[in-house]
């Protein structure tokens, strides 16, 4: 995707470390969702409490990246 975007013009060499950013951000957001779509968003822990996903703090965090 990344020549498709500097052969339109969309991004420059200059750009190449934010994209790659952006993408690591992007699959670990995709992951992270993956994991909330199995498990659900509320877990349980070793003592019986119900507490939220720690997948979803990580699938949060992907996105304001």
């Amino acid at each position: 995707m990344g020549r498709e975007l500097l052969a339109a013009g969309l991004v420059t060499t200059i750009d190449r470390a934010a994209l790659a950013l952006y993408c690591q951000a992007w699959a670990r957001w995709e992951e992270a969702e993956e994991k909330l779509a199995a498990g659900g968003m509320v877990v349980v822990t070793a003592s019986g409490y119900a507490t939220p996903s720690p997948y979803l703090q990580i699938a949060n965090k992907a996105m304001d990246q």
